[in-house]
């Protein structure tokens, strides 16, 4: 992630999860992993670096779907939010679009 600001310097413990829940919690992270989404952190020249701060993880269950949960990574309380720049990207109203046809 791009940061603007440097995010403050705090480590945020998970939600409680029963065994299901750290489960799907643990896939979530072993995917990210196996994605190159997350990975160690280092410094810019490539040195192992402490964690200073990080998104908190909690679940909530999947509409319709018993049993099944979505694991979600907090970035608000991790104080991330507040470190990245807003998109500058502007997209066209899908009326202009239409009338450019």
């Amino acid at each position: 992630m791009n940061f603007l600001t440097e995010p403050r310097h705090q480590i945020i413990p998970n939600a409680s999860m029963n065994a299901d829940k750290l489960k799907v919690a643990e896939e979530f992270v072993d995917e990210l992993i196996a994605l190159g989404v997350l990975r160690p952190p280092t410094d810019p020249h490539g040195n192992p670096v402490d964690i200073v701060t990080n998104a908190p993880l909690f679940t909530v269950p999947k509409p319709g779907q018993p049993g099944q949960y979505r694991c979600i990574a907090d970035m608000l309380k991790g104080g991330q939010n507040e470190s990245v720049g807003s998109d500058p990207v502007i997209l066209p109203r899908a009326s202009h679009i239409i009338d450019e046809m």
